[in-house]
């Protein structure tokens, strides 16, 4: 079943956005934003619903908890929640800061295309960030031109730090460890810096 939700309001400037549907997984939103003055918004979902943004040029704030988490077995594999958080952040791309979590994280790690340009974001954190995301780095950082500031949270997986113990160092496992020197080469190249803090 399918639930359409618009939200057409031409002076709204804040907007937190929650939906639960812990008991109704056969239950599809779709959500039109058209708000041209909105400064802050806020989603949140467990699912990673269909967002459909209009341009918002005064977008300042944009945090985005939206998507399941990694590991869930019910995203493997479901290709149009990916493709639907890469047109939710293509409709923030004018924002000046841009907070990705965790499910967000996740719904964009698994999008084969290319982030989207976002130019107005000054500001990128990604928080929550299990180590299977560290890809994700190095994919923001040359999709946002005009970025200053970068804070990363990362969040080892227990069950996927547990498989880095027990496999040799040539596993699988170790790719994180890789994304992780890719995204660090960037970094430097970008800012020239040679050591980074650890948030």
């Amino acid at each position: 079943m399918n639930i359409c939700i618009n939200i057409i309001v031409p002076a709204l400037k804040r907007l937190t956005l929650r939906i639960s549907q812990e008991y109704y997984d056969d239950i599809d939103f779709k959500i039109l934003i058209d708000t041209p003055m909105l400064e802050y918004i806020h989603l949140g979902d467990a699912y990673m619903a269909a967002y459909s943004v209009t341009s918002l040029p005064s977008l300042v704030e944009a945090i985005l908890d939206v998507g399941m988490d990694y590991h869930d077995e019910d995203y493997i594999g479901d290709d149009n929640r990916s493709i639907r958080a890469i047109e939710l952040i293509r409709g923030l791309s004018n924002a000046k800061y841009l907070s990705v979590i965790n499910g967000a994280s996740a719904a964009l790690d698994r999008a084969d295309q290319v982030l989207p340009i976002l130019h107005g974001v000054t500001s990128l954190e990604l928080d929550d960030l299990p180590l299977a995301g560290l890809s994700l780095i190095p994919r923001f950082l040359e999709s946002a031109p005009n970025l200053k500031e970068v804070v990363v949270k990362i969040q080892p997986d227990e069950a996927v730090m547990l498989n880095i113990y027990r496999q040799t160092v040539t596993g699988d496992s170790h790719l994180p460890l890789q994304q992780i020197r890719k995204g660090m080469t960037v970094l430097r190249t970008w800012t020239g810096e040679e050591s980074f803090p650890i948030v």
